[in-house]
């Protein structure tokens, strides 16, 4: 299967016939994959910052409302500020279910909740 067909499947992309006779179609991104472009932009900052190409980037963005290029960077929609590991906690969700994964989450349930009543500065 390719990769077209797969992310056509999942919902990532949506084709559409843009000539009959000879048939030929074109990939546009759905809803869902346009919410994943700050993800592919945040993987695009990385790779530029630790594998970037003899010469320098291959690609450079620019904000199309100020016209200034920028590097994308993951933030806290509460306060707006950078994000990083060290300075994130986190906790089980509303959907997590018994398993590994949240085990480890909830491993030590009183260092979470201290961690919820008195947030690290």
């Amino acid at each position: 299967m390719g990769a077209a067909t797969e992310l056509t499947r999942d919902g990532i992309i949506e084709r559409r016939t843009y000539h009959e006779r000879p048939p030929r179609h074109e990939y546009h991104l759905t809803e869902a994959g346009q919410e994943l472009l700050p993800v592919l932009m945040a993987l695009m900052a990385w790779g530029d910052k630790w594998a970037t190409p003899p010469g320098g980037p291959p690609v450079e963005l620019v904000h199309d409302d100020c016209g200034r290029k920028f590097t994308p960077q993951v933030s806290c929609s509460s306060c707006g500020q950078p994000l990083a590991a060290p300075r994130v906690t986190a906790l089980p969700g509303p959907g997590a279910a018994p398993g590994p994964g949240t085990r480890v989450l909830a491993r030590d349930a009183d260092t979470l909740a201290a961690t919820v009543e008195s947030p690290r500065v």
